[in-house]
């Protein structure tokens, strides 16, 4: 409940003996749940949600809520699958809108958790409710529905006889485990492109806030000298601190449209685990350097207690910025991971499958527009043409040549609306270029150029 301008516990939600949370504030279902030491929050294990924190604020607006039985159940299952995850008031926002998986998708989760669950191949699964977490389904016959799919495929068998109730994964099943892994691990081999654009990107736009961040705090100190002042008083020094602080949000900002320019333009395999590989770069940016205060150049009054002071709000604005990031991760995973598994398109990126039209027009951010047009089916010269139109060099226009040549020489077989091995590894070489502002032309555009150009060439 809320008092004033502060929160407290609400009691109602309290054990009276043992100060625990009687139920889940997800689920409902029968959790432990205590209080955090030093903090106005939560921790809670509950069977079907698994571990995480939650602040006082959250649960108050969680329980003042309007979830729908399938959001609560969507929430579960991510936190199932981001074990350890802190719920505050802005991340329980964020995942009220977790999109629902798929049928198949659901089904996929579940046999990957009993191959979690299998030591060795034939071992039976003993039946239990936390199953339906598991697979993010809303109810037992939403559960059993999966079951009988997995049934039907000869992926599993199962057992209701009481009371040995189990599940086993049967050869089909193993089988198509590895095909889930292989996918996943084949597309991961993108990594290292992956995070050098990303990386690339961060630089190039660090480097431009850096600068302008050089440039205020050098006005700073120059009115300052200006008054004939031989330390930092008063507003100035504000001014400094609430430059740092504005300097981590926005890297915050950075880092994000970073990985989302970078996730829209190549071809990765949605999977859950995607987001904790993600999070690992997104750290990366974050380094506990940034909780340094800004080494003075005039004499600071109070050095130390200002240091210390402006060090811990730092780090709240460090770790919140950071958070956002997570989060935002997380729900553009799920949320693109559930729209390629049910078959629509992911966004019109270097690799995607979208198969554009004749004379299609590429509308990029609010109001650019890009045409491609005149490159007919096979016809390379008109794809060069095309090309060249839009300041491709003739060296790649010549590399490219050699690239389609080499995957028709080669035996791969490739979905139709996708790209082989060879033309995928220029298409990113053009990318990098594109950020290393190689190639002059607006980023934003240089994908579905590309893309439409080669579509519209493979017919």
């Amino acid at each position: 409940m809320t008092t004033g301008n502060m929160i407290t516990k609400p009691t109602n939600l309290l054990h009276p003996n043992t100060n625990l949370i009687e139920s889940c504030p997800i689920c409902t279902e029968q959790a432990t749940i205590t209080p955090i030491d030093n903090r106005d929050a939560f921790s809670v294990f509950c069977p079907f949600c698994g571990e995480y924190s939650i602040t006082t604020t959250a649960l108050v607006n969680l329980k003042n809520s309007n979830l729908t039985l399938r959001q609560k159940r969507n929430i579960s299952g991510w936190l199932r699958e981001n074990p350890h995850y802190d719920i505050s008031s802005s991340s329980l926002n964020n995942l009220e809108k977790i999109p629902t998986p798929t049928f198949h998708d659901k089904a996929d989760k579940l046999l990957l958790h009993f191959a979690k669950m299998t030591s060795f191949a034939g071992k039976k699964i003993n039946k239990d409710n936390s199953w339906i977490s598991f697979c993010w389904c809303i109810n037992q016959e939403e559960l059993n529905e999966i079951l009988s799919f997995l049934v039907s495929e000869g992926r599993i068998s199962q057992s209701e006889n009481l009371p040995n109730r189990f599940a086993k994964i049967e050869p089909p099943g193993w089988s198509h485990i590895e095909n889930l892994k292989n996918t996943k691990e084949l597309k991961m081999e993108l990594g290292k492109e992956f995070h050098d654009i990303v990386h690339k990107l961060v630089s190039h736009k660090q480097a431009e806030l850096s600068q302008e961040q050089l440039q205020r705090k050098d006005k700073i100190v120059s009115d300052l000298a200006g008054k004939g002042w031989n330390s930092m008083h008063g507003p100035a020094l504000q001014k400094i601190d609430e430059l740092q602080m504005d300097s981590i949000q926005r890297r915050g900002d950075i880092v994000w449209s970073s990985l989302k320019q970078t996730l829209e333009a190549v071809d990765l395999s949605f999977y859950p685990e995607l987001s904790t590989q993600l999070h690992s770069l997104a750290e990366s940016f974050f380094p506990l350097t940034l909780c340094e205060p800004h080494e003075y150049e005039f004499e600071h009054p109070l050095a130390e207690n200002a240091n210390q002071q402006l060090r811990t709000q730092l780090k709240i604005m460090r770790d919140s910025s950071l958070d956002i990031v997570k989060t935002k991760i997380d729900l553009y995973v799920a949320k693109k991971r559930s729209k390629s598994i049910g078959g629509e398109p992911l966004q019109s990126g270097i690799f995607n499958k979208n198969t554009f039209g004749n004379n299609t027009n590429i509308i990029v951010g609010n109001h650019n527009k890009q045409e491609v047009s005149n490159v007919n089916k096979g016809d390379f010269q008109s794809l060069a043409n095309e090309l060249r139109q839009h300041g491709v060099q003739e060296d790649d226009i010549t590399a490219l040549e050699k690239a389609i040549s080499t995957d028709k020489e080669t035996s791969e077989i490739v979905e139709k609306g996708k790209f082989g091995s060879s033309v995928k590894k220029w298409l990113q070489i053009m990318f990098s270029k594109a950020v290393d502002s190689s190639w002059q032309i607006e980023l934003g555009i240089v994908s579905n150029i590309l893309t439409a150009a080669l579509q519209k060439y493979y017919g």
